[in-house]
């Protein structure tokens, strides 16, 4: 006798749900005035929702603690929780990969201009020469307000628990990146809904 035919599985991965869609339906299942509106939708959207996760192996659900108001102001602004995974860096220089990442992070730096900074950071760690950087910074952009921005947004990485490097060790492309998006934090912070 021949030894059974096993059959693929129809189903080749795990069913998942994405991180969109649990955010917003978990938003309106904690709003109250979704639940006193539309109570038949609240509990047949909960009870479809409690189906759908439980058999799903989800981390726990983090609690919002924003207001709607400051949510959409922080999305307008490009300002997020970023990970420290976020960002790829290729370097031969290994040593403080990790501290850099998590630097980027807490500055909450879009990913793409976070990548770049971290990857000259690590590639010509040290002080630069402010005559040197003075110069090739934009004219736009004196080298004491690009100081001041950039170390706005080391401060607020710095703040958060995380040693960043000082605003004299950036090359000036980096510096740069970094004033605009200190400028922007500063922005936020200043703006943001209470």
């Amino acid at each position: 006798m021949a030894d059974p035919i096993e059959l693929p599985s129809p189903i080749a991965s795990p069913p998942s749900i994405s991180e969109g869609t649990l955010s917003y339906e978990r938003g309106l299942l904690a709003d109250p005035k979704f639940a006193e509106q539309y109570p038949v939708q609240h509990a047949a959207l909960k009870r479809s929702f409690e189906g759908a996760i439980a058999g799903l192996s989800l981390p726990a659900a983090s609690v919002e603690t924003r207001t709607p108001q400051q949510v959409l102001h922080d999305r307008m602004m490009g300002i997020s929780e970023r990970k420290p995974g976020d960002y790829t860096i290729s370097s031969e220089n290994t040593t403080g990969i990790e501290q850099t990442r998590s630097a980027m992070a807490a500055m909450q730096l879009d990913p793409r201009a976070g990548s770049v900074i971290a990857r000259e950071i690590l590639a010509n760690p040290g002080p630069k020469d402010p005559a040197t950087i003075s110069k090739a910074l934009p004219l736009s952009l004196p080298y004491d307000k690009a100081i001041a921005d950039a170390t706005y947004a080391l401060q607020h990485a710095a703040n958060r628990g995380v040693v960043a490097p000082k605003a004299t060790e950036l090359s000036a492309r980096s510096l740069a990146l970094l004033a605009i998006h200190g400028a922007r934090l500063r922005q936020h912070s200043q703006t943001r809904p209470k």
